[in-house]
């Protein structure tokens, strides 16, 4: 089933300089964030219809990001050229999109095919690239989903992470696997008012080997495993998980 997401706008919503608490700071990055992934992490997730309007959610957007001036700044360097954050109040960037078929069908088919058009394309090389950046795509019957992604060092402080081994070279497929755990991240309480999402989506991941536990988004509960792997080492890491006890 071919699905084709249109962009329908794009805009930079900053907080109101009544609202905006940043003031124009430059904070240094912890040891934390300096340790964290320095990258851009999607997110995806689906609303059955109804869902709410495109302006209450962009509105609710500006005012989140008020109260967390770090998600609507930039990155920077210090006066000692350290990388650091820019709490300027540039804001955040929403995308606008569109999808001629129903979320339901989108769902039932193959997601895969066009999930990577379903959450802003952000690169941290990129001059004053904001720091978290959401699309809202609309389906033809009324269905939502809603794609963010947020820089690594800014949304995580690094006390999800479970584990990180290192493999004897030669032993394993490179880079090692790392296992994080997302289950603390309440995904059944993103509610706009028209209730919870019925769908996680699974992005492509940036890094090789990230192999992440989610809360799932069924009813009756439950946990979700994604891994990012490439083609060819998905036939190793089979023959590795059925040797395992």
């Amino acid at each position: 089933m071919a699905v084709t997401v249109e962009i329908t706008q794009s805009t930079v919503l900053e907080p109101s300089r009544e609202s905006a608490r940043g003031g124009g700071k430059k904070v240094p990055l912890t040891v934390f964030d300096r340790a964290s992934t320095d990258g851009y992490i999607p997110a995806v997730f689906a609303w059955n219809a109804p869902a709410p309007t495109n302006e209450a959610l962009k509105a609710g957007l500006v005012a989140a990001v008020a109260r967390f001036p770090h998600l609507a700044g930039r990155f920077a360097a210090d006066d000692h050229s350290r990388k650091c954050f820019h709490l300027n109040d540039a804001g955040v960037l929403v995308l606008e999109a569109t999808v001629e078929a129903d979320l339901a069908d989108a769902l039932a088919h193959d997601v895969s095919a066009h999930i990577n058009e379903l959450y802003p394309k952000a690169e941290k090389e990129r001059a004053n690239e904001p720091i978290f950046q959401a699309q809202l795509t609309r389906y033809a019957c009324g269905g939502l989903v809603i794609g963010t992604a947020c820089h690594h060092q800014v949304a995580d402080d690094g006390g999800e992470e479970l584990a990180s081994t290192a493999a004897t070279p030669g032993t394993m497929f490179c880079p090692d696997l790392e296992v994080d755990s997302w289950l603390g991240f309440r995904f059944h309480d993103l509610d706009f008012g028209c209730g919870p999402p019925c769908a996680f989506l699974p992005p492509d991941l940036p890094i090789e080997g990230i192999m992440i536990f989610v809360p799932s988004c069924d009813p009756k509960g439950g946990v979700d495993l994604f891994m990012a792997l490439d083609d060819e080492h998905v036939q190793t890491f089979k023959q590795i998980c059925y040797s395992m006890d």
